[in-house]
């Protein structure tokens, strides 16, 4: 996964996980609880962000699937693209 998409959403998830992780450190099958650490609470924060970056609004029933970088990334393509 090297397209533009996954290069905006690996940097912003690296800006938002502060110096814990580098963009090159995360994988489209990195999980978002597992291996990065998110809690429930810094999900909806990084969505919200994603939301504001990317002009678009996820339905809760989409937040409550993403397990991994690459389920969030197939989730934006879908509504960017939809």
């Amino acid at each position: 996964m090297t397209d533009e998409l996954w290069t905006r959403v690996s940097s912003i998830l690296a800006d938002k996980l502060g110096p814990t992780f580098t963009a090159a450190e995360i994988s489209p099958e990195s999980r978002l609880r597992e291996d990065l650490g998110l809690s429930s609470l810094r999900t909806i924060d990084l969505v919200i962000t994603f939301e504001d970056t990317f002009d678009l609004s996820f339905p809760e029933d989409d937040v409550a699937g993403l397990k991994t970088v690459g389920d969030l990334v197939e989730a934006l393509r879908l509504h960017i693209d939809g």
